[in-house]
């Protein structure tokens, strides 16, 4: 296993991520129930990690390095001045795309567990969570929910 800790200061950001091969010898849910009691804790889920670089990968050279076509993928200005300006492959409209916003990631997963403290960043209120027939959501502020 692999476990990596970051800040993103221009975000007020920190977080834990920690890659396993496979499955790991931790199930993920205790790995959540190590971190929910936490006031900080905002959310966690669990993602196939080549599926979310491919998700999320922007430059085109990324795909020139790796001998992947690019044929059908939306493209778009980057929106910087010349010199660098140039052409990115949006990824805007991809289900496992990721976002840093101020304090959070916006991200969906499979399996996602979210603390209470993420309802207040995101401004989601209550009435809107849950909705739609393809998620499921429980509510449980205890740990053991988490298992």
């Amino acid at each position: 296993m692999e476990y990596h800790l970051a800040t993103v200061g221009g975000r007020y950001l920190q977080f834990i991520q920690i890659e396993s091969p496979g499955e790991p010898d931790i199930p993920w849910g205790d790995w959540v129930d190590a971190f929910a009691d936490y006031p900080g804790f905002l959310m966690a889920w669990v993602v196939d990690a080549e599926y979310n670089y491919w998700q999320n990968a922007s430059d085109p050279l990324l795909y020139k390095d790796s001998s992947r076509s690019m044929k059908g993928l939306p493209t778009r200005p980057n929106g910087l001045p010349y010199p660098l300006a140039a052409i990115e492959i949006d990824t805007s409209r991809n289900p496992g795309r990721y976002v840093l916003r101020d304090g959070y990631i916006e991200a969906v997963g499979a399996t996602m567990w979210v603390g209470q403290g993420y309802w207040a960043k995101t401004k989601i209120s209550s009435g809107k969570r849950g909705t739609g027939t393809h998620l499921r959501a429980n509510e449980c502020l205890s740990p053991s929910c988490y298992s």
